[in-house]
């Protein structure tokens, strides 16, 4: 997990066991899945970026030859 997303998941540990304390469940259900959501998106952006990397130098490889 990168430090952003360690951050923001520590972030919603906190505030979703502040709201369960609360008695707000509801609250601290909706934290989780945007929790999950911007993780999820943030790998995916990662993976895509490592893979157009992986392309554009395969293409500087090819291109040379």
């Amino acid at each position: 997990m990168l430090f952003l997303e360690q951050a923001f998941y520590n972030w919603a540990i906190a505030i979703s066991d502040r709201a369960k304390a609360r008695g707000r469940t509801k609250e601290a259900e909706e934290l989780w899945k945007e929790v999950v959501l911007v993780i999820v998106c943030n790998l995916a952006k990662v993976c895509i970026i490592a893979k157009l990397s992986a392309i554009h130098n395969y293409l500087k490889i090819t291109a040379g030859m």
